[in-house]
């Protein structure tokens, strides 16, 4: 693409489709995404996301291994779209998110198999609980602000078949007028604990039969 000419999506390309935007694959690079907001052309919780990520670089904090890379906007055939870093697993298939891991669990004990065998994958996915268990250490300990925490906005990554991380997909910083949570780790902390919190008993409220409350309470665990 040229400078100063407009990018053409087709809907070959299209990989996702939210609420409010849509996700397709980057034709110049089939390592990135272009995200389109279906409403909006400047939605606010882009605005928000670039806002937090421009503190984290003003702040010189360390790079989050949760975030995904953000390389900007470009102008498409379907409007302004918000380039970043395409998730997928080391086979180019696109990453499970953790709603889907809970729901492929679910339907895994049915049958009394194990997930990566329900799927006939080489992938070894862990079980919900471990995903969980993994993800909460290192949200905390990159302390990353979210607003509010979705299953869908998350997923498991796999690097190789039995090397797998946590990548937030969407959804990063705060709705507030003033995020003092950018600034301040002790109140950023305990934003991210009340988030977390909320989203544990949000899985346990859509999905009852994923977690004991033995587990629902370990993970509450600070």
């Amino acid at each position: 693409m040229q400078e100063g000419s407009v990018l053409s999506l087709d809907k070959s390309l299209l990989i996702g489709r939210g609420g409010s935007k849509d996700v397709y694959i980057d034709p110049r690079n089939p390592g990135r995404c272009i995200k389109i907001s279906v409403r909006d052309p400047n939605p606010r919780d882009i605005r928000q996301e670039t806002a937090y990520r421009k503190v984290r670089k003003i702040r010189r904090l360390p790079p989050s291994t949760l975030m995904v890379e953000y390389y900007g906007t470009v102008e498409t055939d379907l409007g302004l779209g918000y380039v970043f870093e395409r998730v997928a697993d080391f086979d180019g298939e696109t990453s499970m998110t953790i709603e889907g891991l809970i729901e492929k669990e679910l339907e895994a004990r049915k049958r009394h198999v194990g997930v990566s065998e329900l799927l006939g994958t080489e992938k070894e996915y862990p079980c919900v609980m471990e995903c969980l268990l993994v993800f909460r250490d290192i949200l905390f300990k990159e302390n990353i602000i979210i607003p509010d925490m979705g299953a869908f906005n998350y997923v498991v990554q796999f690097d190789s078949p039995k090397e797998w991380r946590i990548r937030i997909v969407d959804d990063l910083g705060s709705p507030t007028l003033i995020p003092i949570v950018y600034y301040i780790d002790y109140f950023g902390a305990k934003h991210v604990r009340r988030r977390w919190k909320r989203f544990i008993r949000e899985i346990m409220d859509l999905y009852p039969a994923c977690l004991s409350q033995e587990e629902s309470d370990r993970l509450m665990e600070f």
